[in-house]
């Protein structure tokens, strides 16, 4: 791509996807989460093996949220995106997440927060681009101890308009 706009544009497009691919994870949105993803996606997390297709990713994360009550906070940064060409890209992130559970079977909570970095490859179709590889790696992981959490999370934020009119909030002051 040799025009400065258009390749901006493409990059913009591949962050806002990695922006739904957070938010549809941590708001368990799993329609969202699910549209992310090429059909043929391959992805591994830290501890497991390659997964192949967008239903063992979808899967796997969506069991992982079954097992416990689960809260979780993800954020990427500084992405480092790459057009290969006008359908394939490639990036990298910086990433931090916090997850904090309380598991089903005995009750148990616990929490930690992560660092590390996503590298993912895309693919554009029917004018959309989407996650076609995804590895997590982690280069370090923080245990929480449970008597040092706060009580556990309501998930999910106040409606906008509820923001809007807070108060504090620049639209109460209007």
């Amino acid at each position: 791509m040799t025009d400065p706009a258009a390749t901006l544009w493409e990059i913009a497009q591949i962050e806002q996807l990695k922006a739904r691919y957070f938010r549809g994870v941590d708001a368990e949105d799993w329609d969202l989460f699910r549209s992310v993803f090429t059909d043929d996606v391959r992805t591994k997390l830290p501890g497991t093996d390659w997964m192949d297709g967008r239903e063992a990713i979808v899967d796997r994360v969506i069991e992982h949220h079954t097992r416990a009550e689960v809260v979780t906070v993800h954020h990427g940064h500084m992405p480092e995106i790459e057009l290969v060409d006008e359908t394939h890209a490639r990036g990298v992130w910086a990433m931090f997440d916090f997850v904090d559970r309380i598991w089903r079977h005995d009750g148990r909570r616990d929490a930690f927060t992560g660092y590390g970095h996503y590298l993912e490859e895309y693919r554009k179709g029917d004018g959309q681009w989407r996650i076609s590889q995804m590895e997590l790696t982690r280069i370090r992981v923080d245990w929480h101890r449970p008597e040092h959490l706060h009580d556990f999370p309501h998930r999910g934020a106040p409606p906008v308009d509820a923001q809007r009119s807070s108060p504090g909030s620049r639209a109460s002051a209007e």
